[in-house]
């Protein structure tokens, strides 16, 4: 195979480009006693979990990632006992902290999921995870052990091209999605990049105009992929959205910023759908005005983060959606004041 030659099931098919869009699997830990859990059945990863034939009685769940909280939260909603065992002093570390102070909360007294930090799992032996916090050592058995730790990209048949990799061992491309290799692309959780279905979607859609704009195609258009603006959500209860930087990010790279936080609690639509944990908070940037990061937590917050995107989309600024008119009584009124806030330095209903 090369770089206009790819074969199938013993055919060969001659391209003139070549979409690379083959997506990453779970990773495995390799630690003793791991092995054996797998092929017993009770150490399982995200693929496996949809198929288990019952709800368990307790669940281990290990990594405190969006995947690992997301399944802790729905088998604990279903009446399991969950642990979670997180290696990092917090779960769902890349969040901003009032968004991982809000969920962890949540999970605790909500969910009664027990999050167990710092915790540096060891081996799997005689049916239970042997971890460490502190030097001490503990164990725990569960029905299941759900191995959520992170994900891996998978392009096998891809090698001998002579792909360059990022350190994640991501395929390494450009604005454009394009290779290192003429007329190669990759897209999708492949790249090690947003491994995120919407992420893939427009990325697909980026390699596609500008393999057809390369080829002079009529209406393609010369569209690019910016990361910063790809919104990451959590399907858990209160649902999780965020676009940009968080307030720690921006100050661990002393950048001038302003933010403001407004409650669902004193949203009119939240009230009635008995609703109103979470929050909206926006960051901006004081000069300018322009949008750095958003993070919302809260009933529909998965459809809220869309309206701040577009306007990051279009270099549009917090001034936009401060004079958009939010109808009454949604959930998106929230938007409006946090909106207003740092517009007029004052909410209106806050």
């Amino acid at each position: 195979m090369d770089k206009n030659t790819i074969s199938v099931n013993d055919k060969n098919y001659h391209v003139n480009n070549i979409i690379i869009a083959t997506g990453s699997l779970p990773n495995h830990l390799p630690l003793p006693g791991f092995e054996q859990g797998r092929k017993d059945g009770i150490i399982i990863d995200s693929t496996g979990i949809l198929s288990i034939p019952k709800v368990p009685k307790s669940l281990v769940v290990i990594g405190g990632g969006v995947i690992g909280i997301e399944f802790g939260c729905l088998f604990a909603s279903l009446g399991t006992k969950v642990t979670v065992l997180q290696a990092l002093p917090t779960i769902l570390e890349m969040l901003d902290q009032d968004v991982i102070d809000l969920v962890t909360k949540e999970l605790k007294t909500t969910y009664n999921v027990n999050v167990v930090t710092n915790a540096s799992v060891k081996e799997f032996k005689n049916g239970a995870v042997v971890y460490e916090v502190d030097g001490a050592t503990h164990s725990i058995k569960g029905d299941y052990v759900l191995e959520s730790v992170g994900r891996k990209t998978t392009f096998d048949g891809f090698e001998k091209l002579g792909l360059e990799l990022t350190p994640r061992k991501g395929i390494a491309i450009n604005q454009y999605h394009e290779t290192n290799i003429d007329s190669v692309y990759a897209i999708g959780d492949v790249t090690g990049k947003a491994m995120l279905a919407h992420s893939a979607v427009k990325a697909g859609i980026v390699a596609a105009n500008r393999i057809a704009k390369k080829a002079n195609k009529k209406d393609a258009e010369d569209i690019i992929m910016d990361f910063n603006r790809v919104p990451s959500c959590i399907y858990i209860d209160p649902e999780v959205a965020m676009v940009g930087k968080t307030e720690q990010q921006l100050k661990q790279d002393k950048v001038d910023y302003k933010t403001f936080k407004f409650p669902f609690s004193a949203i009119g639509k939240a009230l009635a759908d008995d609703s109103t944990t979470g929050f909206v908070k926006i960051i901006v940037e004081p000069k300018y005005k322009s949008i750095l990061g958003a993070h919302i937590v809260g009933n529909r917050a998965t459809d809220l983060i869309a309206e701040i995107v577009a306007v990051i989309e279009s270099e549009g600024t917090i001034t936009e959606i401060a004079n958009t008119i939010h109808p009454h009584p949604t959930m998106s009124e929230a938007v409006g004041e946090v909106a207003e806030a740092l517009e007029t330095g004052k909410a209106i209903h806050f």
